[in-house]
């Protein structure tokens, strides 16, 4: 697990002078979070909810950490859930957006976006941050020197980034975990169990979650790339490794 220490000699400045806004954290969710962000040099507000859900029209931060989920919006007196889904959308619709939710609330995140489970780690949820505002920042970054490859597709592990033919694809936190998985497994089947777990960690979750992520993955490596995500029905998915075996 990336230390702080490790993060920040990453990206040196990424975060220093950047406004975080952290929205709707429980008392005993927030200390560690807001710590790793102010070490990192981050200028961190906290607000309900319901104060962002009021003012977010206005406000600019450079990203959001969105504190959502059934038990937490209970506890709150709770707003409605389609009211927090409307909020959700035109958050990370707008910001860099990391969402924290409880697993059980998983299902009603109907979302394509970056999202930590409970319990949330301060260091997993800063490299989100982290992630999202280089993203917004390069959209070409260098190719890595260290890097898990097959073939043309490549991703660097540590700072979760994809590459097609050297060209940079811009990717959720579910779709890198299915991704990395698939080329880890160097030509072999991931069933459909184990790439749930990647991405929810429960094999419970949602099936239909993961054929709509396996689908905007492969739009986004391409129409050739895509074709090597092999579908092996009641099995998993397979990453068919050379051009040549798409066809054979």
């Amino acid at each position: 697990m990336a230390t702080t220490a490790s993060r920040i000699q990453a990206h040196p400045r990424l975060l220093e002078g950047r406004r975080i806004v952290l929205a709707g954290l429980l008392n005993s969710e927030a200390p560690g979070i807001e710590e790793e962000l102010r070490v990192a040099g981050a200028d961190v507000e906290r607000l309900s909810l319901r104060i962002w859900s009021a003012h977010h029209d206005d406000e600019k931060p450079d990203a959001v950490i969105l504190r959502v989920g059934d038990d937490h919006e209970n506890s709150h007196g709770a707003m409605a859930k389609a009211r927090v889904r409307n909020l959700v959308h035109s958050t990370i619709h707008e910001e860099p957006t990391v969402v924290l939710i409880d697993e059980t609330a998983l299902s009603d995140l109907d979302e394509d976006c970056e999202f930590v489970l409970a319990p949330f780690r301060p260091s997993e949820v800063v490299t989100r941050i982290e992630r999202a505002l280089h993203v917004l920042q390069s959209h070409t970054p260098p190719m890595p020197a260290l890097s898990t490859t097959s073939d043309r597709i490549s991703v660097d592990q540590a700072r979760r980034l994809a590459f097609v033919n050297g060209r940079y694809v811009d990717l959720t936190y579910s779709e890198f975990e299915i991704l990395a998985a698939l080329i880890t497994a160097d030509g072999r089947v991931v069933s459909r169990q184990d790439l749930l777990r990647a991405i929810a960690g429960n094999s419970a979750s949602p099936s239909t979650r993961l054929t709509s992520h396996v689908y905007r993955l492969r739009m986004k490596l391409g129409e050739a790339d895509g074709k090597r995500i092999k579908t092996l029905h009641d099995m998993g998915y397979q990453l068919l490794r050379t051009e040549d075996e798409i066809f054979s």
